[in-house]
């Protein structure tokens, strides 16, 4: 744990010497053993400090027993150990959004903690993800206004121009800026009762930005005790694993080796706000940054003049049986059972199928919805109003992911509303239920 989270000093003390009456060779075979396991996670600034907590040896002062050892104390290291102040104030300028500061018409400020590096007035700064440029004007505090800015400081910075900056942004400094990315590899520690299943949709909390976020792949499992790669599908609690991540949305970062506050980051349930894993981000993958959105001229606005409707698209969802498949064909013929027959035709209805995967890393239930969703931008782009039928509940998660996926404006659930006890009737001959076309219908629009 020490090495992932980037520890670089570590202190061993070992206790209880007088046990074995303040043996330097049992000290010896003791830094020998330790320093070989350390070797295998890269730590190298590693302090062994022989002592007896019991007799109050190498505490806070030496004492006669351990006349061999001519090292600080406990208490003596801890004091003057180098922390990382100096390194981060050596790092480029980072500093995330917290806050935009407007009291007035007259004052617009930026407030955060410089997370590394420094900053001045007049230095040159840019904004990411965005990438829009300025330079700093004032540095604002409760004290009064700054010549310089250090790493852990908390200040307000006001530019020379008005860029669009919003909570969640990093400036940097021009020269070495963050970098941007929505997909990643990451390390992962699970810290839920629950396991972490890829595909399920969380809450990624990186410096002062909430995105939503999709473990897609688990690479392999790090066995704590061996440190092996394992294959896995899932994580247990306490569990670590190198993963891929995927955001709804790019945003600014730096590997996590080269900063804690932009490349750490925890991971939150959407429906509890639980906080369920923690991890570190080592690097952009590749696809993040060569995909693109291509640009079309002909926007869906302009196909609403032409053909005077508002596109939308209109789920409904609830019980088999509550008539879903019979709305949605009478207008339009669309049913979620026949996607299954192309595009989710591997995709299972169990419980552990519902979030599960199965094979490389292939979403099952909520792989099944992901997939309808994603279609789904392209008919209201083409000024269509679609109508689909999906069997199992909605998770929020997967609903959210598809209004992030187009346009939340023309995404409508809709639920009928039926006994349970018609739910368990059979189908009308034809495969429709004509006695339940007429069931009253929730309408929620989504939020």
């Amino acid at each position: 744990m020490m090495s992932l989270i980037g520890m670089r000093h570590v202190v061993v003390a070992i206790n209880k010497m007088d046990l074995v009456d303040y043996s330097k060779a049992r000290f010896d075979q003791i830094v020998e053993e330790y320093r070989a396991f350390a070797k295998q996670l890269g730590l190298e600034d590693i302090t062994f400090i022989p002592m007896s907590a019991l007799k109050g040896d190498n505490v806070v002062v030496h004492g006669d027993h351990l006349p061999w050892y001519h090292g600080p104390t406990l208490m003596a290291y801890l004091e003057t150990v180098e922390v990382d102040d100096e390194r981060l104030q050596r790092g480029s300028f980072r500093m995330p959004v917290q806050w935009v500061n407007r009291p007035n018409l007259d004052f617009r400020g930026f407030t955060g903690m410089v997370g590394s590096g420094s900053v001045k007035p007049g230095d040159a700064i840019r904004v990411q993800p965005s990438g829009k440029s300025s330079s700093v004007k004032r540095i604002y505090t409760w004290d009064g206004d700054l010549e310089e800015a250090v790493a852990g400081q908390s200040i307000t910075l006001l530019l020379n121009d008005e860029i669009d900056i919003s909570r969640g942004d990093v400036i940097s400094g021009i020269e070495q800026p963050a970098q941007t990315a929505d997909q990643f590899e990451t390390t992962l520690v699970w810290m839920h009762d629950q396991p972490l299943l890829p595909g399920r949709p969380y809450l990624m909390k990186l410096g002062t930005q909430t995105v939503s976020a999709t473990v897609t792949d688990i690479k392999y499992q790090v066995n704590v005790n061996t440190l092996e790669h394992v294959a896995a599908k899932q994580l247990d609690l306490n569990a670590i694993g190198v993963c891929t991540l995927s955001l709804n949305k790019p945003v600014a970062f730096d590997p996590y080796r080269e900063s804690q506050d932009t490349g750490g980051f925890i991971l939150i349930d959407r429906m509890t706000h639980n906080t369920v894993g923690a991890g570190m981000l080592h690097f952009a993958l590749r696809r993040s940054q060569n995909i693109h959105m291509q640009h079309v001229d002909i926007d869906k606005q302009a196909r609403a003049l032409t053909k005077g409707q508002k596109p939308a698209v209109l789920w409904f969802t609830g019980l088999s049986g509550a008539g879903k498949s019979t709305i949605a064909n009478r207008v339009e013929k669309l049913d979620g059972d026949n996607v299954r027959h192309g595009l989710n035709r591997d995709l299972g209805f169990t419980d552990a199928d519902r979030q599960g995967t199965r094979g490389k890393g292939r979403g099952t239930r909520d792989e099944g919805q992901r997939a309808e969703g994603q279609g789904k931008p392209l008919e209201p782009s083409a000024q269509r109003l679609a109508l689909r039928s999906v069997r199992v509940e909605c998770f929020w998660g997967n609903i959210q992911f598809r209004r992030h996926a187009g346009d939340g404006g023309s995404y409508r659930l809709v639920q009928p509303i039926a006994p349970q006890w018609k739910c368990l009737r059979p189908k009308h001959p034809n495969g429709s239920r004509r006695d339940l076309i007429r069931n009253r219908l929730a309408v929620q629009e989504l939020h």
